[in-house]
């Protein structure tokens, strides 16, 4: 489980699949996704 304090940050490379990026922000960070 992640500490509720300390800041996520992620380290992409440059081909990264869009939807894995999605995927962590949604499901796992539980992030609202940006209007865009």
């Amino acid at each position: 489980m992640l500490h509720p304090a300390k800041a996520h940050f992620l380290r992409l490379a440059y081909d990264t699949n869009p939807s894995q990026i999605v995927h962590l922000f949604a499901k796992q960070w539980r992030l609202q996704l940006p209007n865009l």
